[in-house]
Order: structure tokens, then C-alpha cells, then sequence
């Protein structure tokens, strides 16, 4: 992080400025970039949706075959798991 603050100073502020709100910069070391943190994002975020575990396949797994491996647990799987 002391690098990019180091890196953002060397710059200058101004040399940010015209830059679109969450930019990522190039860094000229490793190809990649640097992502400007210190500006604000101002892309709307999404609306939550709560999530619908009933709807997920491990849940339809668990829920039609629990009882089937509570009936066979004591005997296959009692001794190394406990």
C-alpha cells in the first residue's frame, strides 16, 4: 500500500484528474495496474436479494436422502467418524 501512496503522490493529483470514477492505472512495473482507491465509486449497487436455500440443489439432495443416511449411519460410518 506505502507504494501506491508513494506512487499517487509522484504523480500528482492532477494527472487524476479526467480519469473515469474507479480507474485502475497502469503501474509500468509488472504490466498490471494500480487501483486508484481513494476515489469514490459512484456505480449504483445492485438491490439485495435474499438468497433462496430451498431452491439449491445440495438442499433437494440433503432434504429427499437425510433420513436414509441417519438409518444407515450408525453402521457404516460410526466407527471412523464417531
Amino acid at each position: 500500500m506505502a507504494v501506491v501512496s508513494f506512487w499517487l503522490s509522484a504523480i500528482g493529483r492532477s494527472a487524476l484528474e479526467g480519469l473515469p470514477v474507479c480507474s485502475a492505472i497502469p503501474d509500468g512495473l509488472s504490466g498490471g495496474g494500480v487501483l486508484v482507491m481513494g476515489l469514490p465509486c459512484v456505480k449504483p449497487l445492485a438491490v439485495y436479494r435474499p438468497r433462496d436455500p430451498q431452491a439449491s440443489d445440495l438442499w433437494r439432495l440433503m432434504d429427499q436422502h437425510f433420513d436414509s443416511f441417519l438409518q444407515v449411519y450408525d453402521d457404516r460410518f460410526q466407527a471412523k467418524y464417531g
